[in-house]
C-alpha cells in the first residue's frame, strides 16, 4: 500500500533519476550505518523534493537493514577422529581365519643381520590369555627405543616366550619384520585387554606393514604359530600388567 503523501511529493521519473544520480555519491557518505554527520555538514542547505525522496527512501533502507539486530552465529563445527567401532556402536574384532596361513621357515642364523653392540635387557613379566594354559613369559618394551629394537637379531624364540609392547596410545598399528629372523604371531589387544585380532605367520626380514585394522593399544609377539596351536581367539581377554 502506498501513502498519499509520498505520492503528492513524487516527481515524474526523469526528474527522480537525476536527483538520485547527482546526490546518492553524497548521501553515501553521510548514511554510513551508526555514522553521525561532521559539523560542517549540519548547515547544508534543505534539500529538494526529489533530494527529499531519495533521502526518505535511504533512510527506510537503513532502518530495516543497517540496523535490524544481528542473527546469533551459528555453533561452532568440531570434529575428532573417532575410532570407526566406536562410531558404529560396537567394537572392531577381526576374527581368525579359518584356514591357517602357511608355515614360514626361520631364518638360518649365519643369515641374520648381526646384532648391533648394546643390547637392550627389559623386564619379564606374565602374560595370561583367557582360555589358554599357556603363561607368555613376556619381555616388556615400554620405550620408543624398546619398541623399535623390537625381536630383531634373534635366532630363536621360545615356546613359552614372547614380547609385549605398549604402545603407549590407542590406534591402528602396523609392524613390519625388518631384521627379524623369527617368524612371528602378532596378537593385538585393547586397552582393556579384549584381543582385537591376530596376524599370524608374519614373515621374517621382510618390510610390509602388518596390522588387523582394529585399534589397539598393545602387541604381544610370540613364535609363529603359536596363537592358533593355543587356541587364542579374537574377542577373548588378556590379563595385563599393571
Amino acid at each position: 500500500m502506498r501513502l498519499p503523501f509520498i505520492d503528492a511529493m513524487l516527481p515524474d521519473r526523469q526528474t527522480l533519476l537525476f536527483a538520485a544520480k547527482h546526490d546518492s555519491e553524497q548521501l553515501a557518505r553521510d548514511l554510513h550505518c551508526g555514522a553521525t554527520l561532521p559539523r560542517s555538514e549540519a548547515a547544508r542547505p534543505p534539500l529538494g523534493p526529489c533530494a527529499a525522496v531519495f533521502f526518505v527512501c535511504a533512510c527506510v533502507a537503513y532502518a530495516s537493514g543497517c540496523r535490524q539486530t544481528p542473527s546469533e552465529p551459528a555453533p561452532l563445527q568440531t570434529s575428532r577422529a573417532v575410532p570407526r567401532e566406536v562410531a558404529n556402536g560396537s567394537r572392531c574384532i577381526k576374527p581368525l581365519p579359518t584356514v591357517s596361513p602357511t608355515s614360514v621357515e626361520r631364518v638360518q642364523p649365519s643369515k641374520c643381520p648381526q646384532a648391533p653392540q648394546g643390547a637392550m635387557p627389559l623386564i619379564v613379566v606374565p602374560v595370561r590369555i583367557e582360555g589358554v594354559d599357556a603363561i607368555v613369559s613376556a619381555e616388556f618394551a615400554r620405550t620408543p627405543d624398546e619398541t623399535e629394537r623390537g625381536l630383531m637379531y634373534r635366532t630363536q624364540l621360545g615356546d613359552k616366550s614372547g614380547m609385549l609392547f605398549d604402545l603407549r596410545e590407542r590406534g591402528e598399528h602396523d609392524f613390519w619384520m625388518r631384521n627379524t629372523c623369527i617368524p612371528l604371531d602378532m596378537i593385538f589387544i585393547d586397552e582393556d585387554g579384549t584381543i582385537v585380532g591376530v596376524y599370524e605367520w608374519a614373515t621374517p626380514l621382510t618390510e610390509t606393514s602388518r596390522g588387523v585394522g582394529c585399534a589397539s593399544r598393545y602387541v604381544l609377539e610370540v613364535a609363529g604359530g603359536w596363537a592358533r596351536a593355543h587356541g587364542v581367539q579374537p574377542g577373548k581377554k588378556v590379563t595385563l600388567p599393571r
